[in-house]
């Protein structure tokens, strides 16, 4: 009986959210737009075979203009655009969800227990955080791309190190505000464990926050992600990404725009979309608003 009244509650709580983001238009239009580039890079295949139409060089076919070879066209070494931008969102998406995975789970742990613990241990733990914080992200993620070597995987955890000390602060905060409410210090009087006060009565109190944290670092690690890839740390060709699609395309700029137009759009729509999404959320998920 009391677990159906809490998943009445959370069920209550979503649909308000929801309630609240439809009326956000921006906020909806992120959503589809996201919506739209995420299936494309679930059926990547289907637009277009990754060894045979991506990747394989079609010299005859290089450098055709979009509607004479494919929507898109092809690139300098006759590749499909079109393949290679859904399958350079499905490397970008993975990216930019994975290095927000790592820096929640590790940042979100540490902001947790400095938060809870409080006294010195958060006051050291913090301190560290602001050592890191104060090394601009771009260059901790190439100091860490270039120790440990290009690929999806090293680029993930370079842009997911930078972030941690974000995600550490936005946690703490959180904690900090509802550590000690009423229902933390019965928790603590009936003898509940640090883990289980921590797992089962403050992170899911904080998880709004964290959304709209999670939801514009996603951005973020996605454009730091291109970025790193166009200057040549990151992703290598001949496996596409937008960022190293664009540095491909700098050679070409006059002659064949499109290379450099077509994986530009992608790239801001997505972050643009990711953007509008957070801050819909942001708007939905504070409880001072009213229906």
């Amino acid at each position: 009986m009391k677990r159906d009244r809490q998943q009445g509650l959370k069920q209550g709580k979503f649909s308000a959210v929801w309630r609240r983001m439809k009326k956000n238009r921006t906020a909806m239009a992120g959503l589809v737009i996201l919506i739209i580039i995420i299936l494309m890079a679930i059926f990547a295949d289907l637009i277009g075979d990754y060894n045979e139409v991506a990747t394989k060089m079609d010299i005859a076919n290089r450098l055709m203009a979009p509607m004479k070879k494919g929507l898109f066209g092809t690139d300098h070494y006759g590749r499909d655009v079109l393949a290679r931008i859904a399958h350079g969102a499905r490397v970008s998406l993975i990216i930019g969800f994975g290095a927000v995975l790592v820096s929640l789970v590790f940042g979100g742990a540490i902001g947790a227990t400095a938060g809870f613990y409080g006294g010195r241990y958060d006051n050291i733990v913090m301190r560290c955080m602001d050592i890191i914080m104060a090394i601009p992200s771009t260059i901790l993620a190439l100091a860490v791309v270039a120790a440990l070597g290009g690929g999806i995987f090293n680029l993930m955890i370079a842009i997911a190190v930078a972030d941690i000390p974000n995600y550490a602060r936005v946690v703490r905060s959180s904690v900090l505000t509802i550590r000690n409410a009423d229902y933390i210090e019965a928790a603590n009087a009936v003898g509940a464990g640090t883990a289980h006060v921590l797992a089962r009565h403050i992170i899911p109190n904080v998880l709004g926050p964290i959304i709209v944290q999670c939801t514009l670092g996603i951005g973020s690690s996605i454009l730091n992600a291109a970025g790193l890839s166009y200057i040549g740390l990151g992703v290598q060709a001949p496996r596409p990404e937008w960022g190293n699609m664009l540095s491909e395309a700098r050679e070409f700029i006059q002659s064949a725009p499109h290379l450099i137009i077509i994986p530009g759009i992608f790239l801001a729509l997505t972050v643009l979309a990711l953007n509008l999404l957070g801050d819909g959320l942001r708007d939905a998920l504070d409880p001072r608003l009213k229906d």
